[in-house]
Order: C-alpha cells, then sequence, then structure tokens
C-alpha cells in the first residue's frame, strides 16, 4: 500500500486506524515483548499468592500469547 499511495508505513498505518475508528473498530494495540513479559509476570504472582486458580492463570497466560 506504501508503494500505491506513495506514503510511508506510518502514514498508511494511521490513515487505516482512523478509517477503522471511523467505521466503530478499535485498533488493535500491539504489546512490546517487555510488556507481555510484565503481564504473565503479574499472572504467575497472582498465582503464587493464591488470588487465582492455576486453570485460570493458564488460560491468561494463552490470552497474553495471542
Amino acid at each position: 500500500m506504501e508503494k500505491v499511495l506513495n506514503v510511508s508505513y506510518p502514514t498508511v498505518r494511521a490513515r487505516l486506524d482512523a478509517l477503522l475508528s471511523s467505521l466503530g473498530y478499535t485498533p488493535i494495540k500491539i504489546e512490546s515483548k517487555e510488556e507481555l513479559a510484565a503481564r504473565r509476570s503479574d499472572i504467575l504472582s497472582r498465582l503464587e499468592a493464591g488470588e487465582i486458580s492455576a486453570d485460570e492463570a493458564e488460560t491468561a497466560l494463552k490470552l497474553v500469547g495471542r
């Protein structure tokens, strides 16, 4: 699309995000590796503290991996 529109990737991405927003959709936020690691660590800490069950932790960890 960059070549066809003769604009940079960030411009294409911004325009597509604006289009999706105008249609009522929310663009997906891509998390960094550090953010994903922090989410996994939080889930494991909650499991260790007994705040969630092993099954809940497993489900949450699978969702973080997506």
